[in-house]
This record gives structure tokens, C-alpha cells and sequence, in this order.
């Protein structure tokens, strides 16, 4: 009897963790819908404050969110056509490691610029999650200068990949890197 509960026992957690996987699964596809809609807002030139606000109250934390930076192939909104390693992270570590070429930035200017759009809507949407007290000796001010300064690489990608400046746009991606990666070494990683 004592093996049947066992099993059973097991049975019912296996199933657990694959509802759990399923369901972030799910929420993740639900968030990048909600940050390309915020993203396309953007790009029209509307006020993007009540959605901002409504994927507050939707997502608890950032988690959801940031897996948009991840390959298509797990899950993420990817870059360009789908293939691996498609990542739009992975594409900013790149663009942030060598220049494109003119050629190269006329090839994929339209994924670039939405790629920096998806970005600013991210750097919106992040900065609506601020803490509200320091936290490991950073305030809320600096969680507000490093989304600002995500923002503005974000612009700076675009107006780069739109007037084909290939060092522009290997600097807008370099700042870009370094704006995600203070934060979260200053905040998530802490």
C-alpha cells in the first residue's frame, strides 16, 4: 500500500510541475503581447499609461516580462525571422560586440527599430515596477535612472538603425547592454 501512495504521490507532483511550466509558459506568451501592443503604441505616438499600468496589476513581478529577450525557440519574442538563437538579447550582446555593416542595417532596419521599440515599452513597464524603499543600498531613483537610461539607448538604437549608422547603433547597443546590466546586478542579482 505504502508504494501505491508513493506513486500516486509522485504521480500528482509530476503533474503539478508540468501545470506550473504550462501556465508560465502561458503567461509569458501573454506578456509579450501586451509589451509588442505597448510597443506599436509607442511607435504611433500614443499614451501608453494605462497600458502600462494594467500589465502592472496583471504580472507580479518582472519575470513574465523579460522573457521576450529569449529565443523565439524558448519562448521569447525573438529577432528577425524565426531560427536559433534568435534572441533580441542575444542580437544586442552582438550588435554590442561588432558594427554591422550599412548593407546589414538596411537588410534587418525593420526588425532593428522594432526591436528598439519592444525595448522602450520593456523600460516603461519596468520602471512601473520600482521598489519602494532602497534595497541592497540602491534607491528607487537609481532603479528610475537606469530605466531611463535603457530608454534612451532604446531611442538612440532606433534613430541609428533608421539613418544606417553603424557606429551609432553599435554604441546605442552597448548602452543599451550596460543599462540592463547595472540594474540587474543592482536589483535582481542583489
Amino acid at each position: 500500500m505504502t508504494k501505491f501512495v508513493r506513486g500516486l504521490a509522485l504521480i500528482a507532483g509530476l503533474s503539478l510541475v508540468g501545470f506550473n511550466a504550462v501556465r508560465a509558459d502561458e503567461e509569458s506568451k501573454k506578456a509579450q503581447k501586451d509589451i509588442l501592443e505597448i510597443a506599436a503604441d509607442i511607435e504611433a505616438g500614443k499614451d501608453i499609461a494605462a497600458k502600462v499600468a494594467a500589465v502592472k496589476k496583471k504580472y507580479e513581478d518582472l519575470n513574465s516580462l523579460m522573457h521576450a529577450y529569449k529565443p523565439s525557440e524558448k519562448g521569447g519574442i525573438g529577432f528577425g525571422p524565426k531560427a536559433k538563437g534568435d534572441g533580441i538579447e542575444i542580437k544586442l550582446n552582438s550588435l554590442a560586440k561588432r558594427a554591422l555593416t550599412k548593407t546589414a542595417i538596411d537588410k534587418e532596419k525593420a526588425d532593428l527599430v522594432k526591436t528598439g521599440y519592444i525595448n522602450i515599452a520593456i523600460a516603461k513597464i519596468t520602471d512601473a515596477y520600482a521598489p519602494t524603499k532602497p534595497k541592497g543600498g540602491k534607491t528607487p531613483k537609481d532603479w528610475k535612472k537606469f530605466t531611463e537610461d535603457m530608454e534612451k539607448a532604446s531611442k538612440s538604437l532606433i534613430d541609428a538603425a533608421k539613418a544606417g549608422d553603424s557606429a551609432a547603433l553599435k554604441t546605442a547597443a552597448t548602452n543599451l547592454n550596460s543599462s540592463c546590466n547595472n540594474c540587474h546586478s543592482d536589483f535582481r542579482d542583489s
